[in-house]
C-alpha cells in the first residue's frame, strides 16, 4: 500500500465520523494532519494539540463502533485488537515512517495520548 493513500484514508475516516454530527475537520487541522512533523510551527502548539486530540478521539470511537458491528480484528498486543483494515493502514504508515502529523495522531490513538495527559497504553473496548 502507498503510505500517503493510507494517511489520506485515516483523515477521510475522521471526516466521515464527524459529518453525521454536522461537523467537519477545520481547514487548519487538515493542514496540520498533512504537514511533515519536522515542519510544524512551534507557535501553533495549541492547534497541533487540538488536531491530535480530535483525531485520537474520532479514531477510537470509529474503531469501537466497527468492532461492535463485528468487523474482523487482529490482536496487536494485550488489550488491543484492531479492525484488520485499520491495522493494515497503520502498518503501512508506521513501517514507512511516513512523516505527516496524522501518523503521530494514529500512533497516539493506539498507544496512548500524551497530549491529553494519558499515561500508559490505550485498551480498546
Amino acid at each position: 500500500m502507498d503510505p500517503q493513500l493510507s494517511a489520506e484514508w485515516v483523515i477521510g475516516r475522521i471526516e466521515q465520523h464527524l459529518r453525521p454530527f454536522g461537523a467537519m475537520i477545520p481547514s487548519e487541522i487538515y493542514r496540520v494532519y498533512r504537514t511533515n512533523v519536522d515542519d510544524l510551527d512551534p507557535a501553533e502548539k495549541a492547534l497541533v494539540i487540538e488536531a491530535n486530540n480530535l483525531g485520537v478521539e474520532a479514531i477510537r470511537k470509529i474503531i469501537g463502533v466497527e468492532k461492535a458491528m463485528g468487523a474482523p480484528t487482529v490482536r496487536i498486543r494485550w488489550g488491543l485488537r484492531l479492525p484488520v483494515e485499520w491495522e493494515a493502514h497503520y502498518e503501512t504508515i508506521y513501517q514507512t515512517d511516513f512523516p505527516w502529523f496524522i501518523s503521530g495522531v494514529l500512533q497516539n490513538a493506539f498507544l496512548g495520548n500524551p497530549m491529553a495527559g494519558e499515561h500508559g497504553k490505550w485498551r480498546s473496548p
